[in-house]
């Protein structure tokens, strides 16, 4: 079923969000020429924008063909008066294949004052196919409506924007306007999680607590404030100080008073990591299939608590490996962004990397804690004692080994 585009060129069907703002060109427009059986045309039209081709009636539209005799057919409304006051009532999107909801997304631009044959209106339809090689859209005209000088002209167009955004909505819109900070944010911190695991015990819980409350602010902020209004994205940063000022002092005063709940907290990022992995493995295999908004979460919940939760019985194992496994899939989603690179087979080089990174993390860091409680005595050229000291005196202590009584604390 087609819905209409916002009123800023966003649109979301299905739990999966398009942002048509990528596709507007500031500079000339996208024009396409031809020849009919009724003589040639010329097509310009524009995403989000009015093209700066104007016809000699001075209509502004979004989309409109100019035949010899210097006349046009409008594709939409003229709406000088404001660009998104009521021009998209007009404009509808849709799947371009309701079987295969991956292919992309249709753009419709409908005029019902240009009525064309059997009283229809005229119509443009522009496919965008979702392909992430093509950074720049590549056009091209469906010659055979074309030639018959039809009523419906249609546009296929290979972009990258033809892809559908995370079923988080506006949320990850947010995360993904932002990519420079968020990348640099996500590269460092996971290269801290992989590299020193729980080396700074209480630096790496002040970074969990932070990063968790800063997620949770989002999703209230976007669920139940901002909602689908892309005009309020910008209040999505109230909720870094929030997290900042609360998770910090929290995360302290817990690695002190009530040590489980750090611990908790640290390992139950592998658990939002992992539903986010899940989440991402099913978009690329099961395009098709529809999961509830609700129940989305309800997995996020889920897969935190059980990390979280098991940490309790097996703290080093599961603390080691949720950071490990967070450090891992923050780096990755970096590294292999569409905003840096497109490269073939993806997907699978990103999961694999996710897995692998993973592994060896986790199996260098583990040593190095079994070493710890062992009683290992640090060398002069190893790691800082200061570092270590503040380390060993709160890292959880395993059930086989105790520390030996000349153990370094």
């Amino acid at each position: 079923m087609s819905t209409v585009l916002d009123k800023n060129c966003k649109v979301q069907i299905d739990q999966q969000f398009w942002n048509l703002q990528k596709l507007r060109k500031d500079q000339g427009d996208y024009r396409l020429s031809y020849e009919t059986q009724n003589g040639r045309r010329d097509l310009y039209f524009n995403f989000c924008e009015f093209p700066q081709h104007v016809c000699r009636d001075q209509q502004r539209d979004y989309g409109h063909i100019t035949k010899p005799d210097d006349s046009c057919i409008h594709f939409t409304e003229d709406n000088s008066r404001s660009i998104f006051k009521d021009q998209f009532q007009n404009t509808f999107v849709d799947f371009i294949d309701q079987e295969d909801k991956s292919l992309g997304l249709s753009v419709i631009y409908e005029n019902p004052k240009q009525i064309c044959e059997e009283n229809k209106p005229y119509q443009l339809l522009l496919n965008l196919h979702c392909d992430h090689t093509y950074d720049y859209p590549s056009i091209k005209l469906d010659e055979r409506m074309a030639i018959r000088d039809s009523c419906l002209n249609v546009i296929n167009i290979r972009t990258r924007y033809g892809c559908a955004g995370s079923s988080f909505g506006l949320m990850w819109e947010f995360m993904d306007t932002y990519f420079v900070f968020f990348g640099i944010y996500l590269f460092l911190t996971g290269s801290y999680y992989v590299l020193f695991s729980l080396e700074y015990y209480k630096i790496s819980a002040a970074l969990c607590f932070i990063q968790t409350f800063f997620l949770l602010g989002l999703w209230i902020t976007f669920s139940f404030i901002i909602k689908q209004d892309y005009s309020r994205i910008q209040l999505g940063w109230i909720s870094l100080p929030v997290a900042i000022l609360s998770g910090g002092p929290l995360s302290y005063v817990l690695s002190i008073k009530a040590k489980q709940s750090t611990d908790f907290m640290i390992s139950a990022q592998g658990g939002i990591a992992l539903s986010f992995l899940m989440e991402s493995l099913r978009t690329e295999i099961f395009p098709n299939l529809e999961i509830a908004f609700y129940f989305k979460y309800l997995i996020v919940a889920l897969l935190f608590g059980v990390f979280g939760g098991l940490s309790i019985k097996f703290p080093s194992i599961l603390m080691i490996l949720g950071i490990c496994l967070s450090g891992s899939f923050q780096i990755c989603i970096v590294i292999f962004s569409d905003h840096l690179y497109v490269i073939k087979w993806q997907y699978i080089f990103f999961f694999t990397t996710i897995i692998l990174m993973t592994a060896v993390s986790y199996y260098f860091q583990f040593k190095y804690y079994n070493k710890q409680e062992q009683g290992y005595e640090p060398l002069e050229n190893d790691r800082s004692k200061n570092r270590q000291r503040d380390y060993w005196a709160n890292a959880p202590r395993g059930s086989k080994k105790p520390l030996n009584k000349g153990s370094h604390v």
